[in-house]
């Protein structure tokens, strides 16, 4: 992952002056409202420098921030090592500059060590975690864990695991962009729903460009910086006014000039993105239901991989721009991604009427995501990106980065690593998983099942 910061950068590391605040009471700070971004987090030197951003912890509030063992579970690291930072944000301490402690948020170098005290980060799992400073140390709503692993191994050959998160679905989103070095182009999409993002993902993923989110009628701070720092020649836009506002368009102008690729309804707004990314016709087209999520989650990556359009049906019908555009479009082949109660025997009756469909499924969501990644990748992909599949906030960018990394999307629940997920990792031989999201998407006990290779309970 880039180590490029997207949040404005104005934290200040103080070290040595916790006497000077042993009297302070400081007020707590709402867990949402707060993440740990650290970059890189793989292939680390014995002794290394990674970036770590705070963001969203309110003035007035510190915290420390260690290089520590694996938490076991939902509970704290207890060892870490001992030249930690400490981290603090209110203003006007002796001996610092007038008003330096003030941002909510920011970014500073933090120095690593594939060893300290008798602890060998490639034996064990270690990372970068954050937590309430001395005046509260039992409040844990600034307890955040990001893993880190070294280039001399990770532990007992097991996968490396990062996380991206951010304190909300646009900043998640924000913070995956950092990944792409440079683009020409970036597409942006209402982050409130699913349709218009998940069609958009292959075609970002053959742009080599990275997916954004919006509100209807706003821009998130967080977008805007992280388009801002990619600089693209072109902004894409993904749905019509009533997704993404005109207001928002202007504002998005201001950056990069933009286009629209939009329809009348989900089934439209596929067709035009299509359009617009295969004028000369695909070879193989994807189709998955545009009613849930899931199945598209995991068939983006799919279909950018193969460089393929991503289109989308109806249960029990084809919408007629889905039909039009797949006369057009003139494939070879349809691969159906579902089983019968998400794309039922009536739509593949019917789309055999325009190709030869072949239908990719499992028994559950994720099964399916594990069949889509062991039917169109091999052994030898050693990327893949992993996201919570019983809701889409934190993984409508999840096409693109895993189009970047040349590998699939992957589902768990926040507290579960099925077996078919992992069963898919080991089969395709992944070293290394991103995962999309904070610990409230996706468990610290899950990131722990991915390192390990076993299944959480």
């Amino acid at each position: 992952m880039s180590s490029r910061s997207l949040l404005p950068t104005r934290l200040l590391l103080v070290l040595g002056v916790l006497a000077l605040l042993s009297g302070l009471v400081l007020p707590a700070v709402a867990q949402e409202e707060f993440s740990l971004t650290v970059a890189p987090t793989v292939g680390l030197a014995e002794t290394d420098t990674v970036s770590v951003t705070l963001a969203g912890t309110p003035s007035g509030e510190g915290l420390y921030v260690r290089q520590c063992i694996a938490p076991v579970g939902e509970e704290r690291p207890t060892v870490c090592d001992g030249t930690g930072s400490w981290a603090t944000l209110p203003a006007g301490l002796p001996g610092t500059p007038d008003g330096s402690l003030q941002p909510s948020q920011g970014t500073f170098d933090f120095p690593v060590a594939q060893a300290f005290g008798d602890v060998d980060c490639t034996v064990v799992q270690c990372g970068i975690f954050t937590r309430r400073d001395h005046n509260d140390p039992g409040d844990t709503s600034l307890d955040r864990w990001v893993p880190i692993t070294f280039a001399a191994g990770v532990p007992g050959g097991a996968r490396a695991v990062e996380r991206v998160q951010g304190s909300d679905r646009f900043t998640t989103a924000a913070v995956a962009s950092g990944s792409f070095e440079a683009s020409s182009v970036a597409f942006v999409a209402n982050g409130t729903g699913f349709a218009d993002a998940l069609a958009g993902g292959p075609a970002a993923v053959i742009n080599g460009a990275p997916l954004l989110l919006v509100e209807a009628d706003t821009v998130p701070p967080a977008t805007s910086d992280a388009l801002t720092a990619l600089a693209p020649e072109q902004i894409v836009l993904l749905g019509g006014e009533g997704a993404i506002s005109a207001a928002v368009e202007q504002e998005l102008a201001a950056i990069a000039p933009t286009s629209r690729r939009s329809g009348v309804d989900r089934w439209a707004t596929a067709a035009a993105v299509s359009a617009a990314a295969w004028p000369d016709g695909a070879t193989d087209v994807l189709v998955a239901s545009g009613i849930d999520h899931p199945d598209a989650l995991s068939g983006g990556a799919g279909a950018g991989m193969l460089g393929s359009p991503l289109l989308l049906v109806a249960t029990d019908t084809v919408p007629e721009a889905t039909r039009a555009e797949l006369e057009r479009l003139s494939p070879s082949r349809i691969t159906i991604l579902g089983g019968q109660s998400s794309v039922s025997a009536a739509v593949q009756q019917e789309l055999n009427g325009i190709a030869p469909t072949t239908r990719i499924a499992g028994t559950s969501r994720f099964d399916t995501a594990a069949t889509v990644a062991t039917t169109l990748w091999s052994s030898g992909t050693r990327r893949a990106v992993v996201v919570n599949g019983e809701g889409f906030a934190d993984a409508l960018s999840a096409a693109p980065l895993a189009g970047l990394y040349g590998g699939p999307v992957l589902l768990v629940t926040r507290d579960t690593a099925p077996q078919e997920t992992l069963d898919a990792l080991d089969q395709l031989g992944v070293t290394t998983v991103t995962v999309l999201g904070g610990p409230g998407v996706v468990s610290n006990a899950v990131l722990e099942a991915l390192v390990g290779g076993g299944a959480s309970q």
